[in-house]
């Protein structure tokens, strides 16, 4: 048994480093596999390193074992959720002032450009907020709202990129890229592990 603990420990943390590996560098050793093998063997893989990234991370989050998770690594999953949380806000609040600037530079009386400015303001507003009232202290119901507040935000903020139409130079933002992927992958993880409990009626540890 002790065997078996010790074997499913070393699992979890080869997945989640995993998942920082195909976050930092998955990508650029996917894109030298594919040109540098598959091709000279005929095979032609439209898939980019990007695309690899977000659907090997995707599968490591819905193979990760939630339902086996001890009371300690839920407690360090939730304080790094928190975080994460956090930084992705931050990060939103962070492109979404620079949407801001750009239209009051490029101002031209276009009602689309109103559109995308009160997007921004609104989620700028609602990031700040949601930073200044959750803590290690916040509750399950609590992280799960404001998972939902964050599809919110970036489902706002992708639009307004979209009505740039690549006039805004998000590449600025590509370091943070990596670091964007292990948030999400660690924060879809935590709440995969709060729907389970809710399925099996089973109270809050963390």
């Amino acid at each position: 048994m002790k065997m078996k603990e010790i074997l499913l420990t070393l699992l979890k943390i080869l997945m989640v480093a995993s998942i920082v590996f195909v976050a930092f560098a998955g990508g650029d050793f996917f894109e030298m596999f594919r040109d540098g093998v598959l091709q000279q063997h005929g095979f032609a893989i439209p898939v980019s390193g990007f695309m690899f990234q977000v659907a090997a991370i995707l599968c490591l989050v819905v193979l990760y074992p939630v339902d086996l998770m001890r009371d300690m690594e839920v407690a360090i999953f939730k304080r790094f959720v928190i975080i994460s949380v956090v930084a992705i806000l931050l990060t939103i609040s962070l492109v979404n002032l620079i949407l801001i600037f750009n239209t009051l530079l490029n101002l031209e009386s276009v009602f689309i450009q109103y559109i995308c400015f009160s997007a921004a303001m609104f989620s700028i507003v609602i990031s700040v907020s949601i930073c200044t009232i959750i803590s290690f202290d916040s509750t399950d119901n609590q992280i799960v709202s404001v998972i939902n507040v964050i599809q919110a935000s970036c489902l706002t903020t992708f639009l307004s990129l979209i009505t740039y139409q690549g006039a805004v130079h998000i590449e600025l933002f590509s370091g943070l890229f990596p670091w964007t992927l292990i948030f999400t992958a660690f924060i879809a993880i935590y709440h995969s592990r709060i729907r389970w409990n809710q399925q099996h009626r089973i109270k809050e540890i963390a």
